[in-house]
Order: C-alpha cells, then sequence, then structure tokens
C-alpha cells in the first residue's frame, strides 16, 4: 500500500513539475484574465463573459441594468443611459442564445434587472455557440461547482501553442480594461486620440478594404431564442430593447441581404426594434468607425439620444427609424433601394 501511494505521489510531483512552464504561463502570465481583478496591465482581450458573469453574480453592484451585445455594443457607454444604472455586459462574438442564458442566470441570483438594451447585427444569426467550450477567449461562466471546476482546469493545463506564447510576450500591456468592474466598457483612448490627430490618414487605411463576413444561418433558432428573452422579461416586468447595429458599409455590402432582411421580418413579428442599419452618412464614413466591424463611441452616443429621446444628429437626420411590424415592409424596401443593382 505505502509503494502504490508512493508511485501516486511521484506520478502526481512528475506532473506538476512537467506542467511547471504551462502553469506559470496560463496562471502567472493569465492571457485570458481569468486569474486576476487587475486588468490594467492586460495585453490580449480577456474573456469578458466569463469574467463579468463571475463579477455580477458573486458580488454586491448597484446596477440594475445591462446592454447586451458582441465587441460592437462596448462602444454603447453606459453614462449615456439615463433610466437605470447600467452596466454593459458586451463581450466577442457575444449573441443571443448566450445573452438568455446571461439573464436567466442573472435572475436565479435575484439579480434586479430593471431594462435590458441587446444590440443585433448580422452576427447575431450566423454565428453558433459550437465551439464555445473550447474557445479560452469565449468560454462562458458557469455557477455550479463541477462544471465551473472544469473550466479552471482548461485554463490551467491547456497548452498553448508557440505562435500564441510568442505574440503574448512581444505585445505591451494596455489600459482597455481598467472598467471591467465599473462600466463593462473598454476604452481605447489611444486609438481615438490619433484618430482625431490624424483623420486624412485614418480614413484612407487600406484596413477599410477588408469586411468582416458572418458565417451560418441561424435565423429561426435566433428568433425562438429572442421570443423567449421578450416573454422572460415581460414576466419579469423587464423594459426591453432591440437596436440594429450601424455596420460599415465594406462589411454590410457582402453580408447576405436576403437572410438579414428575412431577420428583420420576423423580429419584427415579434417586438418593435430600432434600425441603425443601412447605407448613409454614418455608415459610409471612415471617420465613425475604428475598422470594418466597430463604430466608434460617438456613433453609440447618436444611437443611444435617438432610442432615448428621439434626437437625431443634426447634419444626419436619417439616421436611426423605429421599427414595427406596419412598417418594417417599407424599412426593407428602403434598405434594398439602397444596394448596388446587379
Amino acid at each position: 500500500m505505502k509503494k502504490f501511494i508512493k508511485s501516486i505521489l511521484l506520478v502526481l510531483t512528475l506532473t506538476v513539475a512537467g506542467y511547471s512552464p504551462v502553469f506559470y504561463f496560463n496562471i502567472i502570465e493569465n492571457p485570458y484574465g481569468i486569474f486576476t481583478s487587475d486588468f490594467s496591465h492586460q495585453k490580449f482581450e480577456p474573456n469578458n463573459h466569463f469574467i463579468k458573469m463571475r463579477y455580477l453574480l458573486h458580488n454586491d453592484t448597484h446596477f440594475d441594468s445591462y446592454i447586451f451585445g458582441s465587441s460592437r455594443a462596448n462602444n454603447i457607454k453606459v453614462e449615456n443611459l439615463k433610466n437605470g444604472n447600467y452596466y454593459n455586459l458586451y463581450y466577442s462574438l457575444g449573441i443571443p442564445t448566450e445573452h438568455l442564458n446571461d439573464i436567466r442566470l442573472l435572475l436565479a441570483h435575484h439579480k434586479k434587472i430593471k431594462n435590458i438594451l441587446i444590440l443585433l447585427d448580422y452576427t447575431a444569426y450566423t454565428t453558433g455557440t459550437q465551439n464555445r467550450e473550447n474557445d479560452l477567449s469565449r468560454i462562458p461562466y458557469s455557477d455550479h461547482l463541477i462544471p465551473l471546476a472544469k473550466k479552471y482546469i482548461k485554463y490551467a493545463f491547456t497548452i498553448p501553442e508557440d505562435k500564441f506564447v510568442e505574440d503574448f510576450y512581444f505585445a505591451q500591456p494596455v489600459p482597455y480594461y481598467t472598467n471591467m468592474y465599473k462600466t463593462g466598457t473598454a476604452e481605447n483612448k489611444k486609438e481615438e486620440l490619433y484618430i482625431e490627430n490624424n483623420r486624412e490618414e485614418h480614413n484612407n487605411h487600406p484596413k477599410f478594404n477588408n469586411p468582416v463576413e458572418g458565417y451560418e444561418s441561424y435565423v429561426l433558432e435566433t428568433i425562438a431564442v429572442l421570443d423567449t428573452i421578450n416573454h422572460i422579461c415581460s414576466e419579469n416586468h423587464i423594459n426591453l430593447t432591440y437596436a440594429f447595429n450601424p455596420i460599415h458599409k465594406t462589411t454590410y455590402l457582402v453580408s447576405n441581404h436576403e437572410l438579414y432582411f428575412a431577420f428583420m421580418k420576423k423580429l419584427s413579428e415579434l417586438t418593435s426594434f430600432y434600425d441603425f442599419s443601412g447605407l448613409g452618412k454614418i455608415t459610409t464614413n471612415n471617420y465613425f468607425y475604428y475598422e470594418t466591424s466597430h463604430y466608434r463611441p460617438m456613433i453609440g452616443k447618436a444611437m443611444t439620444d435617438f432610442i432615448q429621446y428621439q434626437k437625431r444628429i443634426d447634419t444626419i437626420p436619417e439616421f436611426g427609424e423605429y421599427i414595427t411590424k406596419d412598417n418594417v415592409d417599407k424599412r426593407i424596401e428602403f434598405l434594398k433601394s439602397q444596394l448596388p443593382q446587379k
């Protein structure tokens, strides 16, 4: 028996010794931000989904309202929404299926929810959750002990690729994520300053020729999820608002428009929403975007102004439209008319 125990201890010792460089990188260097509460020296984007839900579920906060969406939703600033104490629960490639799970978790933990704002676009119905559990940058949080333990073990034991480690050690820390527990938003002040001081160079950058394309079709599945969210919010007296993101022209033009219009039509049968999409003075101007995926906070401000106060940008009165089942067909026809003729 003693010999058996010694053998087991030897195996464990050798395992720990062999994995020590992996443990050091995954836990001490901590590229995904899982093992820290200080994000001031983060080099890569942390797993916002895991970290934010862990924080919200296990801490007393003053938040009673939430913004959901992909990384584009990051540029809706919480301070611009005046009907609640908002937290921005955006995360990379966030989709409605995940938002539904998050809402259920928040309610199960008796978190007060007064308002929910969900930002939608083509990623909402073209992206599935099949690979989430294996994607260290997007693994969702779990409040069940055994599944949660498995996730932490995965973060600790996964052997990183050589290229990932190399890129990590060559990267410089960025201060984008210091508001993780304050507002949930990431702030790229350096890029904002660069754009304002180098407007022409920014506007003419070749990155604006590179679209960000969608993947598969999950229209029916996504509509079913949104219908469930509607019912949950109604049952819990939560004020729910949907808005379509303004997608940069380069990405918008290569998207599947028929799929997009079908999604818009089906959503209108469930609820009304705000639409900021299409081709206009915002989406065709590089100045308003970081690249072809993310609009700047000034556009997020214009969106919240319209959603709350029906206030439009003086020089761009066509930006923003409130869509109902009664005017959705007219809106779709207008959006179709903007597209290049084949």
